[in-house]
This record gives C-alpha cells, structure tokens and sequence, in this order.
C-alpha cells in the first residue's frame, strides 16, 4: 500500500472519532514496508514466528499499531 493511500487511511480513522487504534501485520523481510509504517506513527507490539505461509513457506510478521489519540 502506497503512502498517501496510507496518509488517506489514517486520516480517514482518525476524522470518524469512533476509531482509537490502527493495526496491521507486515512481514519481518518488508523493510520498507516497516519503515514506511514506522514513518507514519505505527509501533511494533509483537513478533509472530512463522505468522504468515507465503510462497510456500513460513515468514516471520510483525504486528504494528498506530493508536489514535
């Protein structure tokens, strides 16, 4: 997802007044995915070993949240 779909999002979250978090999983090997979503306010909150099977094999995610204040 591209940066200002991502800007567009979260913007969209936080105008409602309802929504207080943001999460999503991204795996371990996306490097500019994690910095981009780091960029953007989002923490780690947790490794999952093997969260994901992807091209015939298990890859590592991260779980990342941006909580809305």
């Amino acid at each position: 997802m591209g940066r200002a779909l991502m800007e567009r999002a979260i913007a969209w979250g936080k105008g409602t007044g309802v929504i207080k978090r943001i999460q999503l999983e991204v795996t371990a090997g996306n490097a500019p995915g994690i910095h981009l979503y780091e960029q953007l306010g989002f923490e780690k909150e947790g490794l999952r070993r093997r969260g994901m099977f992807k091209y015939g094999e298990y890859l590592d995610t991260w779980m990342m949240a941006l909580l809305v204040d």
